[in-house]
């Protein structure tokens, strides 16, 4: 193999594969990023054997061929030279980088090592649009388990609904996200299902930031994302979603909203000299108005803050974990937030008091019993 390509083009491209690269792993292939040529582009391809990633640069090929190259090394190398045409070539297993002004070789590994992509192509065919898609991302994989002893939670569940609309829910058992847009382009009356790994969906969000998605694929075993220069496929999690509509409480009739950059900062200030281990922040709430507070015994320290928000029901007292609320605060669209409450140890919604233009959101937060 000996080709020419540019350090500006060939450095992101190598950066977006290298996040699907595991930091450890018994297999030494794993850690290396593969490199062919075909056609007049330069073709990669990464694999942690649940994600898959594909994309290409635009080089001027010489020589055609093939290896795989120590990602990360190669990686660090390529940050550090400056803008310029490079040289990439090989001798037998030894791969040389030239620059202007220097020479770099690696030992790489037989190009037919590397793993094979996925080939079962079968599924339901549908577009999002890439700013909808992020959205969906962003605003629920932050609340997928790290429970390693309960793989169907550390998923995301995308659903597509018979009435066309698509869903991505999360949840760690404490609190749940819950996002919905409308898609295009779907048969009337599909409905399938597949529990996505948010490795995979963090790869799609980055690449779709520059890249328009042109087709997502939902299977049964593999999920695919084909983008305009890079395609994406991610193994399916095995196993039953949980009812998560059935845990949506209908009946929270005490709703109150507040200033969205004035609530989060008075639970971030309430937090810090709140419970180390609870994270507990009380909230009691009154007509027109809400006392925010947090003590630990620990440390001795107590603090309370008082602010307006609309509310014109009867009091109550609810405590949360300060930390899943300001998460959930964080990805609220808007200027304020609406939270609807039955008792102080049901479920709490939590929601956007208008919804943006083709994306509904929803969380769950299950309150901290209060320690007096």
């Amino acid at each position: 193999m000996k080709i020419s390509v540019l350090q500006s083009a060939l450095y992101p491209v190598v950066q977006n594969v290298s996040y699907v690269i595991p930091g450890r792993t018994p297999l030494p292939i794993l850690s290396n990023v593969l490199l062919e040529t075909q056609e007049g582009v330069l073709k990669l391809s990464a694999t942690d054997l649940d994600v898959f990633v594909v994309t290409e640069v635009e080089a001027s090929i010489e020589e055609s061929g093939g290896i795989t190259l120590p990602a990360r090394k190669f990686l660090q190398i390529l940050r550090e030279l400056p803008r310029g045409e490079l040289q990439l070539y090989t001798e037998e297993e030894r791969v040389v980088l030239q620059s202007a002004s220097g020479r770099y070789v690696f030992t790489g590994l037989p190009a037919d090592q590397f793993p094979s992509m996925p080939s079962d192509d079968s599924g339901v065919s549908l577009r999002l649009a890439p700013d909808l898609l992020r959205d969906m991302i962003e605003r629920t994989t932050f609340v997928a388990s790290k429970d390693e002893a309960r793989p169907v939670l550390q998923g995301v569940l995308w659903r597509v609904e018979p009435d066309g609309k698509t869903s991505m829910v999360a949840t760690d058992g404490h609190r749940l996200a819950w996002t919905r847009v409308q898609t295009d382009e779907v048969p009337e009356g599909i409905s399938v299902e597949a529990i996505i790994p948010p490795k995979a969906l963090h790869q799609l969000a980055r690449l779709s930031s520059s890249e328009e998605v042109r087709e997502v694929i939902l299977g049964e075993r593999y999920v695919r994302f084909d983008l305009e220069r890079a395609r994406l496929w991610s193994r399916t999690i095995e196993g039953p979603y949980p009812n998560f509509e059935a845990v949506v409480p209908k009946g929270n009739d005490k709703i109150f909203t507040a200033n969205l950059r004035e609530l989060s900062a008075a639970v971030r200030r309430v937090s810090l000299l709140s419970d180390s281990e609870t994270h507990q922040v009380r909230f009691s709430l009154g007509p027109g108005s809400l006392e925010l507070s947090g003590s630990s015994s620990e440390f001795g320290s107590e603090a309370a803050e008082q602010m307006e928000v609309s509310y014109d029901g009867e009091p109550i007292t609810i405590g949360f974990d300060g930390g899943y609320l300001l998460e959930i605060l964080r990805n609220i669209p808007g200027e304020e937030v609406r939270f609807e409450l039955d008792t102080p140890v049901s479920a709490v919604l939590i929601r956007p008091t208008s919804q943006e233009e083709g994306i509904e959101l929803l969380y769950l937060l299950m309150p901290l019993r209060l320690m007096e």
